[in-house]
């Protein structure tokens, strides 16, 4: 049955003003209007509302969910998948946050050991915040993305672990060898062991590697990661896999 603007809202426990917004931006349009003005919802509707409310739900900007959803080749399934997984790492995350309660709590009371690094286990979130930053380039539905989507379904939480140390070790690596020129032979076996790392999600090629090197400059979450490690690691980095990407290119016909 259609719903009415009301209707919906109240099922989706949102506002009508949320609704229209929503239509105002393109995000998501009735099915029809009636002559009386009315908006009309119809079941493509609401299934199109679910996944706006979990990419809300995810902290996604609604400029990129309208980008997401507005995609041409953009599929359901595959979004409701990689929604599915991120949720799933964040309530990982909570729980884990719990559990860093629990024995704090245990600790003050009992006055239990307790490391001082324990009281800031789990905070950190950078392993689903840099998996979301690659999946959000890839919603709709490229090679490149369903492989990372499939892989990381596959993964355990100790595969993951390890992933995130390895990216931390490379960065530590590379913050040492900063002196050294960019197509320097140590900098560039570095890039390859960082290519090697990336091939983990998906099949990276030149010029995938070339973009996402820029990503490490422009997205504010790769260049933080980055630049924690040393000031200005985040451009080392991507000069160095620019370097990489000129004569891999070269050597693979410029794909």
């Amino acid at each position: 049955m259609p719903y009415t603007i009301s209707q919906l809202a109240t099922l989706a426990g949102i506002t009508p003003r949320t609704l229209r917004h929503y239509d105002a931006i393109g995000l998501l349009c009735p099915a029809y209007t009636q002559k009386n003005g009315y908006r009309m919802y119809g079941h493509a509707e609401l299934l199109q509302l679910q996944q706006i409310l979990f990419f809300k739900e995810l902290d996604m900007p609604l400029k990129d969910i309208t980008a997401i959803m507005n995609a041409r080749h953009h599929d359901e399934r595959h979004i409701l998948r990689d929604q599915k997984k991120l949720l799933q790492l964040r309530a990982e995350r909570l729980q884990n946050l719990i559990q860093t309660i629990d024995k704090t709590i245990k600790h003050m009371d009992n006055d239990t050991p307790m490391n001082d690094a324990a009281l800031y286990a789990h905070f950190d979130d950078e392993h689903i915040q840099t998996y979301a930053a690659e999946a959000k380039k890839r919603w709709g539905g490229t090679p490149a993305h369903t492989q990372s989507m499939d892989r990381l379904r596959r993964m355990t939480n100790e595969d993951i672990a390890a992933v995130k140390k390895e990216t931390q070790d490379i960065a530590n690596v590379f913050a040492e060898h900063m002196h050294l020129p960019a197509d320097d032979k140590i900098v560039q076996s570095l890039v390859d062991r960082h290519h090697a790392s990336i091939e983990v999600w998906y099949d990276c090629t030149p010029v995938m590697y070339r973009d996402l090197a820029d990503m490490y400059v422009q997205d504010e979450r790769f260049a933080s990661f980055y630049n924690k490690t040393a000031p200005g690691l985040a451009t080392f980095i991507k000069d160095a896999i620019h370097v990489w990407c000129d004569t891999h290119g070269q050597k693979n016909g410029g794909e």
